[in-house]
């Protein structure tokens, strides 16, 4: 990130082939409103890729958030993916119980 640049915490884009949401810095329950809404603005039915380079760290609140869009997209018919996922942000998805759900490495 440039010098003075401000980390954006929650980043939605709309591009032809789907939705990426991108993550970054520390997404807990402040900023859980702000990802609810990001997650309410995807268009159904279409692919929907959340990137985690930039994140430390995801509390229980944005988990929820994800599992539960994560249950919307493919209750739609759309794509789910996660991708560059930090090592801290996955070890604590395995900590959880949740890194082969959201991370898609198992069909529960």
């Amino acid at each position: 990130m440039p010098d003075g640049a401000t980390l954006q915490p929650i980043r939605l884009q709309v591009l032809p082939g789907g939705t990426r949401l991108s993550l970054g810095g520390t997404v807990n329950i402040m900023l859980a409103e702000e990802l609810h809404g990001a997650a309410r603005r995807i268009p159904p039915g279409g692919a929907v890729e959340v990137d985690l380079a930039e994140a430390e760290h995801l509390d229980t609140s944005a988990l929820q958030v994800l599992l539960a869009l994560r249950e919307a997209v493919r209750a739609a018919g759309g794509a789910w993916a996660v991708r560059q996922v930090p090592e801290g942000v996955r070890r604590y998805l395995r900590l959880a119980g949740l890194e082969a759900v959201l991370l898609g490495t198992t069909p529960s």
